[in-house]
């Protein structure tokens, strides 16, 4: 059967309208003839959006082709057709009748079908005929169904071709298909709100057009302006193209975002009273069409229209003498640009005054300061701080090797605490700016890198150091977008989402403490950092540098097996100062002894000490608040989130419950729920309880806390950390309480004692990397114990000490944890030896999420037989948020069928429950 076929484009475009990008802001529009082959994904685009003009980023493509058939009423064609239909769509296929009637009136009005429908026939969910044409490819709303009342328009215009790099589009094209997530819910993450509505449309003059150029030179008047006005009179252009050249030609450097000249235009009074030369006197001007105005100018080649970032514009001063003094050099800066760009007089300089934009952006950057004067600041770095000891020197120059190639390695440094692993990470980086190139620095928690941020500072007194991070307000990061796409050699300091900063010229990346969970994203697309940061240097050709003093499991094997020079250890510290010991005390034997206190004999002896010498002390209990859990002593209830299956958490500072996973919070009851017996209680531990025993313990000490509810207040962690490092405050021992947050980089010279109140918290959770993080986290605590010039001793106290991961953390023995662990991991067929995948379903109803969890299970059994499937089986933390959990595993050799399998799932399944795929779970919480 001989058919025709007349194709066309669908683009989804996000459209941002200065809040969270989501589903809401995609629209479908057509790809006009004259932009198919030009408009691509990642394009800025200019569309139709009710009466107005949006800018919108260009999602997805897809094709929309109509089959002009001979036979289309056949039994075959039909078949055929819906059997494409059904294939690309499914969800839709299935929608009710109303959804199709809606696609009846698209083709009635769709202008692609290059034909007059007056008739619809047979048209229903199993039949897509109209006509003799059938329908492969229909325009899809980003939630899977028709879009109602659905009237396509098409793309305006192209205004950047892509604003993003090429390799930039490609990392996030990437890590969109590795997590099988969508590019919006890529981009949810990545882009700066209002971003898009930040670009603007500048108009150049192309200064002077030759023509005119040459003959007012030929003109030789002694009055240049009368010169150029005569010549302007004989100009091909419109009253109002003359108005714009001079708005032009009267702005400080030949250049107007689009915004402002039509806002000029439209100031203009177009009365017969005002006289513009060049302009009828006696014409009243009607408004222009702002849009078809620059067309012309563009086309008689006066002007030239170019896609940027707008510039921040400063606020207008209240002080006088400030608006002044700055107003002196913003004019004579003006002067000067007038003299290099427009030797030429006002064409309108009679009729409008004069004016320009204000366009002034504050440095935001920190490790420079602003140079009032003007001169370039130098860019130079200079000499490390703390020069490299012989061991850092034979690493650096391995990765030095990499460096002068410009291509892909990555090294990771397995380096004991305290062993000088930044002094590398900043050798390195000196090379890369040294190049003029980009460094990306990484770290777990950015709001402990307050004593980094200082050394950086310290290191590259000259690079701008940008910090990137999720607590940034929109203007920070919007700033930062803008700092990056300078291309001037920076350092990008953040957290995970910083691996994501759009920088063109990178050359490094630097994974501090790589072994840390908080570089795996905990909600959609549940993106690794680490992951995405060997990509995005394998597609730059830059080179990647990870540390830690306990790689993870994952991470460990892999450059293990390799047999290279990528694996570099560190197995001494920078000045060879010993390891602390570490005393493991049996808290059973305490409690067998009568001593009933959180503190061991042993850990308050030796603190006693430290009181004593004026030394510093970190006390660490994992678990934040006062109590963990209230109940009744009378009937047993105890109190519980109403949104979560977990205990509420007494906190002493706001006397409230809190629920450390919703954030929901209650008042204290003062009697029992259940029974109203008063005999209502607190009980268990938390880094408030431990600081208030450590203030009546030790009144001596003055007790400082960390934890997360300190570290989320504005300047919580600065202050932490200027008491910590307070030169008044030496003369007296201090004593830090704290969550995991006091184990994660914290380099203090008077710390000479760390304590671990519960050190097996963690070990017996269900979950596979429970002993790889209780592991990691003794290590790094012990890590922070006699780095400088005294001696360190840790205290793990605990009721399982002959537990061989508490035995492994005390004798600093990394390689011991790793051959057992790996041993189990290779047994249970757990990473690095399968890929695990997580099936995540959630919903309000707790029968609903089992019974679709064990539909989904049938479902892989029965399609999918040779998987490696363990569960259904509701979460360890069964409901968060009002939203009952269950999750099923695939262990995988490779993740080549995967997509397969979801996009099977995700259209025979008609799951209600909200469904979120994790690719290699760090937690199966």
């Amino acid at each position: 059967m001989r058919m025709k076929e007349a194709s066309a484009q669908i683009a989804k475009v996000l459209i941002d309208f200065n809040n969270k990008y989501s589903d809401k802001e995609v629209f479908d529009y057509i790809v006009p003839k004259s932009l198919l082959g030009h408009v691509e994904i990642g394009s800025l685009v200019g569309v139709p959006f009710g009466a107005s003009f949006k800018r919108g980023f260009v999602l997805s493509l897809s094709d929309l082709t109509f089959i002009k058939a001979e036979n289309a009423n056949s039994h075959e064609s039909k078949v055929s057709q819906n059997a494409k239909w059904e294939a690309s769509f499914p969800e839709a296929y299935s929608k009710s009748e109303k959804h199709f009637q809606q696609a009846k009136e698209l083709l009635k009005e769709n202008p692609q079908t290059q034909a007059k429908i007056s008739k619809i026939e047979n048209i229903s969910a199993k039949d897509l005929t109209v006509q003799g044409f059938t329908l492969k490819d229909i325009p899809i709303s980003a939630s899977g169904g028709l879009q109602p009342n659905f009237q396509l328009k098409e793309i305006g215009e192209i205004l950047h071709k892509n604003i993003f790099s090429d390799e930039y589009l490609d990392l996030l094209k990437w890590t969109s298909n590795f997590y099988l997530s969508d590019l919006l819910t890529t981009l949810k993450g990545v882009l700066p709100v209002g971003l898009l509505s930040s670009f603007e449309e500048r108009i150049y003059l192309v200064f002077l057009p030759t023509q005119i150029k040459s003959q007012c030179e030929v003109k030789e008047e002694s009055n240049n302006q009368n010169a150029f006005v005569e010549f302007s009179k004989n100009l091909d252009l419109s009253d109002w193209e003359k108005i714009v050249v001079d708005l032009l030609k009267n702005s400080v450097n030949g250049n107007l975002s689009l915004k402002h000249i039509r806002q000029k235009l439209n100031s203009i009074k177009t009365s017969s009273e005002n006289f513009h030369p060049g302009v009828n006197a006696n014409k009243k001007l009607s408004s222009p069409n702002v849009q078809k105005l620059i067309q012309s100018l563009i086309g008689k080649n006066f002007i030239e229209k170019r896609i940027e970032l707008k510039k921040a514009a400063s606020a207008k001063p209240k002080d006088t003498k400030l608006k002044n003094s700055k107003s002196q050099s913003t004019k004579a800066f003006r002067n000067q640009l007038v003299v290099e760009i427009d030797s030429q007089p006002s064409l309108l300089s009679c009729a409008i005054p004069s004016f320009h934009e204000t366009e002034c952006e504050a440095s935001f950057c920190l490790g420079r300061e602003a140079n009032g004067t003007g001169a370039e600041i130098s860019t130079a770095p200079l000499p490390l701080t703390k020069p490299l000891n012989a061991k850092q020197k034979e690493i650096f120059l391995e990765i030095e090797k990499a460096l002068k190639k410009e291509s892909f390695q990555d090294f990771l440094i397995h380096g004991v605490t305290g062993s000088g692993k930044t002094e590398i990470y900043f050798a390195a980086a000196n090379e890369v700016l040294r190049k003029g190139k980009q460094v990306i620095y990484l770290v777990p928690e950015i709001s402990l890198t307050v004593q980094l941020l200082e050394r950086v500072k310290s290191n590259f007194p000259n690079h701008e150091i940008v910090l990137w991070h999720s607590n940034l307000s929109d203007g920070q990061r919007m700033h930062a977008w803008r700092q990056c796409l300078e291309n001037k050699p920076l350092i990008i300091l953040g957290a995970r989402s910083a691996v994501f900063a759009p920088l063109n010229n990178l050359g490094l990346i630097i994974i501090d403490e790589e072994h840390d969970g908080s570089y795996k994203s905990g909600s959609r697309p549940f993106y690794d950092a680490r992951l995405i940061a060997k990509k995005r240097a394998e597609i730059k050709g830059a080179a990647l540098i990870s540390g830690s003093a306990t790689p993870s499991v994952h991470s460990y094997s892999d450059f293990d097996e390799r047999h290279d020079n990528s694996l570099l250890r560190l197995n001494q510290r920078f000045q060879n100062q010993a390891m602390p010991k570490v005393q493991i005390v049996d808290m059973r034997k305490e409690l067998h002894d009568g001593n009933k206190s959180i503190f061991s004999r042993t850990l308050r002896a030796s603190i006693q000490k430290c009181i004593e010498n004026k030394e510093q002390v970190i006390l660490l209990l994992n678990r934040r608040g006062h109590s963990n859990y209230v109940f009744c002593r009378d009937c047993g209830y105890a109190v519980f989130c109403d949104h979560c299956s977990v205990p509420m958490i007494f906190h002493a500072t706001s006397n409230l419950l809190h629920c450390h996973h919703c954030d929901f919070k209650q008042t204290l009851p003062t009697s029992c729920p259940s029974c109203a017996s008063p005999r209502i209680k607190q009980t268990g531990l938390g880094t408030q309880k431990l600081e208030q025993e450590v203030k009546k313990n030790f009144p001596e000490a003055e007790v400082i806390r960390l934890d997360r509810d300190i570290s989320s207040t504005r300047g919580g962690v600065q202050e932490t950390w200027d008491l910590l490092t307070s030169k008044a405050d030496k003369d007296k021992c201090q004593i830090l309480v704290g969550t995991q947050l006091v184990a994660k980089g914290i380099d203090l010279p008077r710390v000479t004692l760390v304590g671990v109140m519960n050190s097996e918290a963690g070990l017996y959770l269900p979950d596979f990397t429970a002993q790889e993080k209780t592991f990691q986290l003794l290590t790094q605590a012990a890590g922070r114990a006699g780095r400088h010039d005294k001696e360190g001793k840790v205290i793990f106290q605990t009721y399982t000490p002959e537990n061989p991961i508490i035995r492994y953390a005390a004798e600093h023995d990394y390689m011991g944890f790793y051959a057992s662990e790996i041993i189990s991991r290779r047994e249970n067929n757990y990473p690095p030896f399968r890929k695990l995948i997580r099936f995540l379903l959630a919903h309000e109803n707790s029968e609903k999420a089992m019974s679709e969890a064990l539909q989904l299970s049938a479902f892989l059994k029965k399609e999918f037989p040779d998987l490696n499937l363990l569960g259904p089986a509701p979460c360890p933390i069964e409901k968060i948020n009002k939203l009952y959990r269950w999750h099923l595993m695939l262990k995988m050799n490779d993740l080549n069928s995967l997509k397969i399998i979801y996009e099977r799932v995700i259209s025979e399944l008609k799951l209600t429950s909200r469904l979120n795929l994790d690719i290699m779970p760090m937690s199966l919480m």
